[in-house]
């Protein structure tokens, strides 16, 4: 070592570099393949999408543009449940039932789907017997009484009455935004569930159910998406429980005991404009 000049030195400090850069790629690559499946998940979940946004600048005195500067935005998967999350705890109307003298029992969930609090819930979650009252996320309450119902999909629709504790002052209500896109296989997804307080399960879509329906004549029939089913296991959904994408967007609604089976947002729209005068 002491026989080299500087110049030496310095290329041979670049070449252990070098190599020590490789080994350790070589090394990382391997144990990430022998990894669990949960780990390599998580990794790959750190950066959901990376957003580009163009800030164009006008050039004086021409119409033109000219790109001066890109900006890349790391969005975490965490932060997207989080949104969509807290963007529809406000959505959600618990259901309570009375019998007699008895303490109230959790039927399930309601969604708000409009600016003046129609709510859809359910048809399931109504047996005989007793007085159901509706909770929503702030304490206030509201009674029941089923303004229609659509039986094809189990489902009744609920016009809340006045319940707010300042009759002065009308109550706000945060309904959902039912999703317009098609869900796909394995798509993240959340679900909202809990008996007195949120709590939630994230997951992917497994499959689909499809019900065939006539078209025209001699043509033949049509598949309409029926149902999505999730890995999501059933001790972490409720009926009613809203289904969410990572835009907090509502992608279903569990209306049926079957575990993990939801109905689709695109029927669930088809059933208000059908349904309920009150949300055309």
């Amino acid at each position: 070592m002491e026989d080299l000049s500087k110049q030496q030195l310095i290329l041979l400090t670049l070449l252990l570099s070098f190599v020590t850069s490789i080994a350790t790629g070589i090394i990382t690559v391997s144990l990430l393949n022998e990894a669990p499946q949960e780990v390599t998940q998580t990794i790959n979940r750190v950066v959901e999408k990376t957003i580009e946004r163009v800030v164009p600048v006008e050039i004086p005195g021409t119409s033109t543009t000219k790109e001066v500067e890109k900006i890349t935005v790391i969005v975490k998967e965490e932060d997207l449940v989080i949104d969509s999350v807290e963007k529809n705890s406000k959505s959600i109307v618990r259901l309570k039932r009375t019998v007699g003298e008895g303490t109230d029992t959790f039927q399930g969930f309601g969604l708000i789907v409009n600016s003046n609090g129609l709510t859809v819930f359910p048809e399931n979650a109504f047996v005989e017997g007793g007085t159901y009252q509706g909770v929503f996320f702030d304490g206030a309450t509201t009674s029941i009484s089923i303004a229609s119902a659509d039986t094809k999909n189990d489902l009744v629709y609920v016009q809340p009455s006045v319940f707010s504790s300042d009759p002065k002052k009308p109550y706000a209500f945060f309904p959902v935004t039912l999703s317009k896109a098609v869900p796909k296989l394995a798509q993240s997804v959340i679900v909202l569930s809990g008996v007195d307080t949120t709590s939630i399960a994230t997951g992917r879509i497994s499959t689909f159910g499809f019900t065939e329906v006539p078209v025209k004549e001699g043509e033949p029939k049509a598949k309409i998406l029926s149902s999505i089913k999730t890995d999501i296991t059933s001790k972490n959904e409720d009926l009613g429980s809203p289904l969410l994408n990572l835009s907090g967007e509502v992608m279903g609604i569990k209306s049926v005991f079957t575990e993990s089976v939801y109905l689709p947002s695109s029927v669930l729209k088809t059933s208000l404009a059908t349904s309920t005068p009150a949300a055309q």
